[in-house]
């Protein structure tokens, strides 16, 4: 899957915080994602040109910890909320420095063929003076021409999910 469009994205970064520079390279990334899914697992694999990011969890319920994305030390929560045809919620918690949950759903839109993965971020507390602690956002993705695979991605017991 190609990043296509974003909706929202380079305000939430604003407001969640980060700067000019990180938001245009965020802007210009050429966001590719691969998604393998099992009878136990859902995993997700991103790649741009400043980011690498694995995500691994089990569809039973359980709480899986990760290294954080946005690089702050300590780990991610994350565990799998719902699933029905078509998409996945994925909750996800972290403690300070700039401690906060994100609600993610993705799914899978038949019509216009493209996945859409929208982020719901709530902080502990604002980013910025007097700025907002909740905003939402969208990633959306079509499926990609160069191929439909990512060779190296593998579910099993010896994938690593930092």
């Amino acid at each position: 899957w190609d990043k296509c469009q974003t909706v929202n994205h380079d305000h939430a970064l604003k407001e969640l915080g980060c700067n000019a520079v990180a938001r245009s390279v965020s802007r210009r990334s050429m966001m590719q994602m691969y998604i393998k899914v099992d009878e136990e697992t859902f995993a997700l694999r991103s790649y741009s040109p400043v980011e690498l990011y694995r995500m691994k969890v089990p569809f039973d319920g359980q709480i899986v910890e990760q290294d954080r994305r946005d690089g702050y030390p300590g780990k991610c929560r994350q565990w799998i909320e719902g699933v029905r045809h078509g998409e996945i919620k994925i909750h996800m918690d972290w403690d300070n420095p700039k401690g906060g949950e994100n609600h993610q759903l993705i799914r899978y839109d038949p019509t216009s063929k493209e996945l859409i993965m929208t982020n719901r971020v709530k902080l502990n507390s604002p980013a910025r003076k007097n700025g907002p602690t909740e905003t939402t956002y969208s990633v959306i993705f079509s499926r990609s021409q160069r191929r439909n695979d990512d060779p190296d991605f593998v579910l099993g017991e010896e994938e690593s999910v930092t």
